[in-house]
């Protein structure tokens, strides 16, 4: 006799999100507002767009950076056009500061060349940028020390 089987639930994890590399504190970071002066703002209400422009700059940015993707992170996108502010980690172990000094000179001279490899971005031309280098933030460990309390005087 052949006794009934039952079969187990089978459930699919979701797929992670991509994550930032983890900074180190010798890491130099390139942080900067980029101006797509011909891109209406109105164009990010639309989820599909936003996206794929964010994944465009992001890749644009790498690439003209000679990092990794999970190097550039884009803090914040305001009205102004269309304003990105982002910013590119430069590992120490790669010649942080030369890699980084040579990038923003690249951003602050030509900043449409930042852009050659992705003509969906090109096409919002003129495109303006301000950086400055400054050290990669890192993430701060929580502290386990009890909170400090204050009694008032009187």
């Amino acid at each position: 006799t052949v006794s009934p089987t039952t079969a187990s639930p089978t459930t699919i994890s979701p797929t992670a999100a991509p994550t930032m590399i983890p900074a180190s504190i010798d890491d130099v970071a390139v942080v900067s507002d980029i101006r797509f002066v011909g891109l209406e703002f109105s164009r990010l209400s639309d989820p599909d767009f936003e996206a794929t422009f964010r994944d465009n700059f992001r890749t644009a940015m790498a690439a003209a950076a000679g990092v990794f993707e999970g190097r550039v992170t884009i803090t914040r996108i305001y009205e102004g056009s269309v304003v990105v502010t982002s910013m590119v980690r430069f590992a120490a172990a790669n010649d942080a500061a030369g890699m980084g000094a040579d990038f923003l000179a690249k951003l602050n001279s030509n900043p449409v060349g930042i852009f050659s490899s992705s003509s969906a971005l090109l096409q919002y031309k003129p495109i303006e940028a301000f950086g400055f280098t400054t050290t990669a933030p890192t993430a701060v460990s929580p502290t386990t020390a009890a909170p400090t309390t204050v009694s008032p005087t009187t």
